[in-house]
């Protein structure tokens, strides 16, 4: 090989090499979610300072941190690279919160092929990230359908709760979210499952009651009453 046709290579080698650290993501490219809940608002805040950050700040973040970052900015290449180096590097507590942040932060900004592909590398349905944010519950508050009926289509837990709230089926109720009551009773949430609720009085709230006071349509009602016993 001449010295001519080395240095081309040297050069295209480098030209390559400053691409990918100069795309290293900086500016979210859409870090305002297009519709979500007040519940998604502690996220949003979590890692949208990051876009300030030089690079090399940036690469000194733990794993989970640079997952949801570059998850919200739709960054898939690096993010697939990252979170190949936290799998190598650190441990597998950190890693499975890495993947949960990421998917996490791929349902918030609606980046759906990101989405199905860290379900199907194994990001975990049932996790909690470090924001205490479930993907399914996450979703659900989002009133995020597509993303909800993707989770439970490759078995998330419907039942699962965050950290002192409510199941999935109660946040769409409360949210007057009818499409999710739907989706989640046709996916085979049990009615009778959490119906009642102690309120901020001590007293019991029925989830079929509440349905009723919120202005969900009878046959909804009917569907969410709980008729054991």
């Amino acid at each position: 090989m001449s010295k001519k046709t080395c240095l081309m290579i040297l050069a295209v080698m480098a030209g390559l090499i400053s691409v990918r650290v100069s795309a290293l993501p900086t500016t979210p490219k859409n870090i305002e979610p297009a519709s979500c809940a007040m519940t998604s608002r502690g996220l949003h805040d979590t890692w949208a300072p990051y876009a300030n950050l030089p690079d090399k700040q940036f690469k000194q973040k733990t794993g989970y941190e640079k997952a949801a970052f570059l998850a919200a900015q739709g960054d898939a290449d690096e993010l697939w690279k990252s979170l190949r180096r936290t799998k190598s590097n650190a441990s597998a507590a950190e890693y499975r919160i890495a993947l949960v942040e990421a998917l996490n932060s791929a349902i918030l900004w609606q980046h759906r092929d990101m989405m199905r592909t860290l379900v199907r590398r194994g990001a975990p349905l049932d996790g909690i990230d470090g924001a205490k944010a479930h993907p399914l519950l996450l979703a659900i508050s989002c009133r995020d359908h597509e993303a909800a009926g993707f989770l439970l289509d490759h078995g998330a837990d419907m039942y699962v709760k965050a950290e002192g709230k409510a199941d999935a089926l109660w946040e769409a109720v409360t949210s007057k979210d009818s499409t999710s009551v739907d989706m989640l009773l046709d996916a085979g949430f049990d009615p009778c499952v959490d119906h009642a609720r102690e309120n901020g009085r001590g007293a019991l709230v029925y989830r079929d009651e509440a349905a009723a006071r919120l202005g969900f349509s009878a046959a909804q009602v009917k569907r969410l009453r709980c008729s054991a016993g």
